[in-house]
């Protein structure tokens, strides 16, 4: 197997694992933000969805994490 292929395969299960905890992440965010009580503490709903959202950001970018270990340059 080649550097970029080990480098590629790295990438892909390192993606695959962290994508388990993402989605642990994002399930307990969304649950906690829909038995947040009403008129509940505006700081708190605002840092939950800003988990949230960046929980989404880490997602997409485990999504391209693959394709991007493959176009890395080794020198």
């Amino acid at each position: 197997m080649s550097t970029r292929e080990e480098l590629v395969a790295f990438a892909e299960q390192a993606a695959h694992d962290l994508k388990n905890t993402v989605a642990a992440i994002t399930m307990a965010v969304e649950l906690a933000i829909d038995v947040l009580p009403e008129g509940s503490d505006d700081d708190l709903a605002g840092l939950l969805e800003r988990v949230q959202r960046n929980a989404t950001k880490l997602a997409s970018s485990l999504q391209e994490l693959p394709a991007k270990a493959a176009d890395w340059p080794l020198d």
